[in-house]
């Protein structure tokens, strides 16, 4: 565990489902849980570290207990996060209605934005929108240096792929970043 190691996890991000965000666990709905989990004294993350993300379609399935739900999470201090955003660019009046802080770029708009001035002018226009919103843009999926380099170009400064950082252990991490992020005992 990176907590006993002494690495402070500067943010997690949790992908949820709208059946996740619908259905009690053990007696208790998710945001009861994520409380109960901040409330406790061995909490590793502070909520505004825990991103809880959703796909963009499946914000059209969300009403009921799950929106309640997801509002909660919001509530609590938690980040929330629309993933493969602009993949379906009919989910716009989504936003009207669902609580967000956050936006993640889908991965096929990533994939072609070094080689396809459609799938450019189409992340432009997303980076656009969100800029408009007041919600930051993560890139999600960057896998070359060429996606990489037109994603900055056109504004996006939060990336994430192999490009980026590719996947490391909770070892490498430590060993990559030692002291810098340890938590003061």
């Amino acid at each position: 565990c990176w907590h006993r190691a002494g690495v402070q996890v500067p943010q997690v991000q949790l992908q949820l489902s709208p059946a996740q965000l619908a259905l009690p666990l053990n007696a208790l709905s998710l945001a009861e849980q994520v409380e109960a989990a901040i409330s406790s004294d061995g909490l590793v993350l502070q909520p505004a570290n825990v991103v809880f993300s959703l796909e963009a379609g499946a914000l059209l399935a969300i009403d009921g207990l799950a929106l309640h739900q997801w509002h909660q999470l919001a509530r609590l201090g938690c980040q929330l996060c629309i993933t493969h955003f602009g993949a379906d660019l009919t989910l716009a009046p989504v936003l009207q209605r669902v609580s967000v802080q956050l936006v993640c770029l889908a991965e096929a708009l990533v994939a072609d934005v070094a080689t396809s001035p459609v799938s450019r002018a189409l992340v432009a226009g997303v980076l656009h929108g969100a800029s408009r919103l007041n919600l930051p843009v993560v890139a999600a999926g960057v896998a070359t240096a060429e996606q990489k380099r037109c994603l900055l170009d056109l504004g996006c400064h939060s990336l994430q792929g192999d490009a980026v950082v590719p996947p490391i252990t909770g070892e490498a991490f430590q060993a990559q970043w030692p002291g810098s992020h340890r938590i003061d005992a």
